[in-house]
């Protein structure tokens, strides 16, 4: 099944939702919320949606929140590129599954090879040992990147902060830290507000976007700097 337009998104965050509350491994970039933002509010002319959904037994057990481009690639204008929604902002929403990953990533390996050919180029980048594993296309044409960054992108949505740092390594707990007591050493004393509701949640990202615009990324244009403030003002 492909979700190819913004109301199939919007019609299919039930099933999103109940996928997500049976992953083990999830990613705040791959919840519904997140998705449908970056696709409603960095989508650029020329991207075709294609969430790919995979299901077993009728129950829909992976998510595969991917985009079609059209892209330069290696200074070829006009390519079909195929990469992930969020691809755009650096937050990599990876793959929502909640099955066997080899199995899913087999089966995408598969549609890309014989059922969807619309592509040139296949971009899915930082992913695990499991996709570089089992995701082979039998094809001298397909052009694939899956490299691996060194940055993890699966935070955890359940747990404690302090369960997640036991688990990373001893140079992020140094910086993470560091980090802190410069924040902790700061006046007046900063208040960390959790926003919850829909209408809190509209406050929050324009403050993101005016912190953002106060950092280097407003001078480059990257990141929301470069989103229009009122854009969340109908915020559901």
């Amino acid at each position: 099944m492909r979700l190819e337009t913004l109301a199939d998104l919007r019609a299919f965050e039930p099933e999103w939702e109940a996928l997500l509350s049976r992953c083990t491994q999830s990613s705040i970039f791959a919840t519904f919320d997140y998705i449908r933002l970056v696709w409603e509010y960095f989508y650029q002319e020329g991207n075709r949606l294609m969430a790919l959904v995979l299901r077993r037994e009728r129950q829909v057990v992976a998510v595969a929140p991917v985009r079609v481009s059209i892209a330069s690639v290696r200074g070829i204008p006009a390519r079909q590129q195929v990469v992930w929604i969020a691809k755009w902002e650096g937050g990599r929403p990876g793959m929502l599954c909640a099955t066997d990953r080899a199995w899913v990533w087999q089966r995408l390996a598969h549609f890309f090879a014989h059922e969807y050919r619309g592509w040139d180029t296949l971009r899915l980048n930082e992913q695990d040992e499991v996709a570089q594993t089992h995701f082979r296309l039998d094809d001298d044409e397909a052009a694939l990147d899956k490299s691996t960054d060194s940055e993890g992108y699966y935070i955890p949505l359940s747990g404690t902060f302090d369960e997640y740092l036991k688990g990373v390594d001893a140079k992020v707990k140094s910086n993470w830290r560091n980090r802190s007591r410069k924040v902790g050493a700061l006046e007046p004393k900063p208040i960390l507000h959790r926003l919850e509701s829909p209408e809190q949640m509209a406050v929050g990202v324009q403050r993101l976007i005016a912190l953002d615009r106060a950092s280097w990324k407003g001078d480059a244009g990257l990141g929301w700097a470069r989103t229009s403030s009122t854009v969340f003002s109908t915020w559901r």
